[in-house]
């Protein structure tokens, strides 16, 4: 006989768990874009430029509002017409008073030749000077005017320089002469005066003495700038009324007289750190010596030189 086990009754099977409802996926994150590293140099740089543009700005808008002198400027760009010869244009000055210690001590011994820079610092009324006179020439080598330059150093103050007429004083001496127009004489030339803070502008009658008795007539612009640093003074025999019935152009010897024409010139000065109390002058001219002054033996260059340095003496010494 077989034994048969009894069969075991089945587990009954589990309810199968509902499943759980999936999550919603969440947006995904968006990718950072990796950081560009500035350059700390490069910030700099830019704030540098940025800085630089202001600067240049209100340095352009001073210029614009600060006055010049306009026959200075008219020397320097278009010169004076010397007969026989044509336009002569200044130089400018070899001083700037915006020079930094190192230039401004190259630009005085440049204006000091010959002379040691040591001596030429010297404010007394015999201390050593600069000058040199130039022969103005045409194309067929005859002299038609001289160019005069004239550097050398004083005791004074600007403000008394400005009350100069330091161009007619260092040319022409004690003879010289300029009466400033009234207000009818320049209505009846319809001259129209600048006005400007620290600019003096005149129009009147010249007298220039020259050595052996010569002088020169006529009227002539005189514009004067004053500012903290400067003072330039700058002459100019006017063209426009060489004819003028009351003024005419002309020079005069005794009882010979003739027209004229070819005068201009200027006189810049500035402060000094050292010595203290010194004043740097420094002139530029030029003018037109007739032939007819001395049969066209030309002997100014050599009589010029003397009277300047008697002159020099004369404005160097202080006004009681």
């Amino acid at each position: 006989m077989c034994r048969c086990e009894p069969q075991r009754p089945q587990r009954p099977q589990r309810p199968q768990r509902p499943q759980r409802p999936q999550r919603p996926q969440r947006p995904q994150r968006a990718q950072r874009l990796p950081r560009q590293k500035t350059s700390n140099r490069w910030s700099l740089g830019v704030l540098g430029a940025f800085c630089g543009l202001l600067v240049l700005l209100a340095r352009s808008r001073a210029d614009d509002a600060a006055p010049r002198n306009p026959v200075l400027d008219q020397l320097l760009d278009q010169g004076v017409t010397i007969p026989g010869f044509g336009p002569y244009r200044l130089p400018k000055p070899i001083v700037d008073p915006d020079m930094d210690g190192a230039a401004l001590e190259k630009a005085l011994e440049k204006a000091a030749r010959p002379v040691p820079l040591k001596l030429f610092k010297k404010v007394g009324p015999f201390a050593p000077i600069s000058l040199r006179v130039n022969p103005v020439s045409n194309r067929a080598g005859m002299t038609v005017g001289h160019d005069v330059r004239l550097h050398f150093v004083m005791r004074g103050k600007l403000a008394d320089i400005a009350k100069k007429n330091a161009i007619l004083e260092l040319l022409g001496g004690p003879g010289a002469g300029f009466t400033p127009f009234a207000a009818r004489q320049l209505q009846n030339r319809q001259i129209t005066l600048l006005a400007a803070k620290g600019l003096d502008d005149q129009y009147g009658a010249l007298r220039l003495p020259f050595p052996l008795f010569r002088a020169v007539n006529g009227i002539a612009r005189h514009v004067t700038l004053t500012d903290k640093k400067s003072v330039s003074s700058a002459l100019i025999l006017d063209e426009r009324f060489a004819k003028d019935k009351e003024f005419p152009s002309f020079w005069r010897r005794g009882n010979t007289t003739g027209d004229y024409a070819g005068l201009g010139g200027y006189v810049f000065a500035m402060d000094l750190l050292e010595p203290k109390g010194a004043l740097y002058v420094e002139m530029h001219c030029v003018f037109h010596e007739s032939k007819e002054w001395s049969n066209g033996q030309q002997v100014l260059r050599s009589k010029l030189p003397i009277a300047i340095r008697d002159n020099v003496l004369e404005f160097r010494r202080p006004k009681k």
